[in-house]
């Protein structure tokens, strides 16, 4: 699914600070979020090449990526959170698994303080959501969770992260990215193994040339 997402649309070849920046433009409420029709022009203006496409490819890109949108509106809300829609997207992108939970971690510490200047970093609830987000694309993109009722969906992402989250803010109120480093390489990568999907060489994606995204 994720490989199909990936080559058909050619989102290997963005870069996730790019996809950021032309999702803010269509956001509203000063970035805070994206109606249906904001990110449906946010989308278009990424990926122009869809519209060559055949109307198969193009049914299935529009479910898969209107499915990763609706995974993130909140329960009675139209809008989804700017925030989570740049760290999920960022799945599809291009770069490593470190430059992506840097760029998602950068994206909610300046929705936690804007004023934050060299030493980002994230409160308990932002840490949540951040983990979510990333946690919530794997969901929306794998046959198994994106069939399920979204409550339930998120019910099982809350008892996820949650514990994750208070393992990572032991005995402090606020992290850094270096603390989340850490943090992952002592325990994270045997507790949330599911983070090193954020590569897509774990994925061996092949592009319409045939050739592997790490050979091109």
């Amino acid at each position: 699914f994720v490989t199909k997402i990936v080559t058909s649309s050619y989102f290997y070849e963005l870069q996730p600070e790019r996809v950021a920046k032309v999702l803010m433009k269509h956001s509203e409420y000063g970035g805070a979020s994206l109606t249906k029709s904001g990110y449906n022009q946010a989308v278009r203006e990424l990926l122009p090449r869809v519209a060559e496409c055949d109307a198969e490819t193009v049914k299935f890109l529009t479910y898969a990526l209107s499915n990763v949108y609706f995974s993130f509106v909140p329960e009675g809300e139209e809008r989804a959170p700017f925030s989570e829609l740049a760290t999920a997207l960022s799945l599809f992108c291009l770069g490593s698994k470190s430059a992506k939970l840097q760029h998602g971690f950068s994206i909610f510490a300046w929705a936690f303080d804007k004023s934050q200047d060299d030493l980002e970093t994230l409160d308990g609830s932002m840490l949540r959501r951040f983990l979510a987000s990333i946690l919530g694309v794997l969901f929306s993109c794998c046959h198994q969770t994106a069939k399920l009722p979204l409550p339930y969906m998120r019910s099982m992402l809350a008892v996820a992260v949650e514990e994750l989250a208070t393992r990572i803010m032991y005995q402090s109120s606020e992290v850094t990215f270096d603390d989340f480093g850490e943090w992952y390489n002592k325990e994270g990568c045997e507790l949330a193994p599911w983070l090193e999907l954020l590569d897509l060489k774990k994925w061996q994606p092949v592009t319409p040339t045939g050739a592997s995204i790490e050979d091109e």
